[in-house]
């Protein structure tokens, strides 16, 4: 699900959320999140039923060298 609809999460695109992770259900696509930031919008994903999800909440990046 693209950065710009899981930033927005709360602000009436939880339904854009739903119906992503709906449509690649049907079609046995698995749901990655990106950009997850707070525990609120980890939370909402969860309710969704998103299969995974990346961003600050978990970490944030590592420097590579």
């Amino acid at each position: 699900i693209s950065p710009r609809v899981v930033l927005a999460l709360g602000h009436k695109q939880t339904a854009a959320a739903q119906e992503i992770h709906s449509q690649c259900s049907a079609m046995n696509i698995r749901t990655i999140a990106e950009y997850v930031e707070t525990q609120e919008v980890l939370e909402e994903l969860r309710r969704i039923g998103v299969h995974h999800a990346q961003g600050f909440v978990f970490e944030a990046p590592k420097l590579l060298t």
